[in-house]
């Protein structure tokens, strides 16, 4: 029996478009101020990978082609290639992109989570 409002092609792209919505709307609501505190175990151009001892967990963090938010104290920024392995950082970060991990600035800090002031 056919239906005179439905058609099988309408209903499916209806159906897929309400899945979409459904699936991308939590990644989208998630909080983009998100922190991770943690000492660096990898840093390149491309990513940076901080492991935090206090919950046992390791994230990597996709960074940008031309990534310049690394700060010191003051709000005075410094090169990515300061930060070397075995450095504790906080990272701000969102999953914004397919919710992958991406860096939006990197704080170097001391153990007391304060803001290094010198290297």
């Amino acid at each position: 029996m056919k239906h005179p409002f439905f058609s099988n092609s309408g209903v499916s792209a209806a159906m897929l478009a309400l899945a979409l919505a459904v699936g991308l709307t939590p990644a989208l609501a998630k909080n983009t101020a998100m922190r991770f505190y943690g000492v660096v175990k990898h840093v390149s151009a491309e990513n940076i990978k901080v492991y935090d001892a206090k919950t046992k967990q390791t994230i990597g963090f996709a960074l940008s082609p031309h990534f310049h938010n690394v700060f010191k104290s003051g709000s005075k920024t410094a090169q990515l290639s300061e930060i070397a392995p075995g450095q504790y950082v906080e990272v701000r970060y969102d999953r914004k992109a397919l919710g992958i991990a991406h860096a939006d600035r990197i704080n170097l800090l001391d153990q007391n989570n304060h803001i290094v002031t010198k290297q």
